[in-house]
């Protein structure tokens, strides 16, 4: 009898045990993603201050925050039981601009990113197209009294790196980079084309 309650007793702790755990992991999951993924910086970065943008899709949960010292930093995290931890860090960088935008570029070919991104000076700012990358535009995110843009990328990327930056009304603001290589090797893949069409 008494190896039976014993037996039971044991049986009902690992029943709250199990209990606990699972009411743990329900709560933590509860809360909105974004407190999930504030809660996890602070833990990964002791100078975290803010989230700019989280970025899904089906190969990165990549994280663009601020630091407490005017720095850009970038995380790719990957989602757990009780939320999400750090799966690799991208870059930090300073977070200004002395021209109508900064710009930075990183790889990191073990967690397949291909990155360009930096803060956007100029309000004007309307559209970036990265010239280098077959002219697809960035996404530029304002967030508070900040706006920043990235361009991540499939494959690596192609230098030298070009950009361009236009207003509302497609006036151009900025250029960086080497837009005569670009329109060369664009002509040249044009009278390819043509000429593999009429061939």
């Amino acid at each position: 009898m008494k190896k039976y309650k014993l037996q039971l007793s044991i049986l009902g702790v690992i029943i709250l045990v199990f209990i606990s755990i699972m009411t743990y992991i329900w709560i933590k999951n509860t809360r909105s993603i974004y407190t999930q993924i504030d809660s996890s910086m602070r833990a990964i970065d002791v100078n975290y201050s803010e989230i700019l943008d989280v970025h899904f899709d089906n190969k990165h949960n990549l994280v663009f925050y601020l630091t407490n010292n005017e720095r850009i930093g970038i995380v790719s995290l990957r989602k757990t039981l009780t939320g999400f931890k750090l799966k690799s860090h991208i870059n930090n960088s300073e977070f200004i601009a002395d021209k109508d935008i900064s710009w930075h570029g990183t790889e990191k070919t073990n967690v397949d990113i291909h990155l360009l991104y930096g803060k956007v000076q100029n309000s004007e700012t309307t559209q970036i197209i990265i010239v280098s990358e077959g002219n697809q535009s960035a996404n530029i995110i304002k967030n508070g009294s900040h706006t920043f843009w990235y361009f991540l990328s499939d494959d690596e990327l192609h230098l030298p790196i070009t950009i361009q930056t236009f207003d509302k009304d497609g006036k151009k603001l900025y250029e960086t980079g080497d837009i005569n290589y670009w329109n060369e090797i664009n002509q040249k893949l044009r009278i390819s084309n043509e000429n593999d069409s009429l061939g």
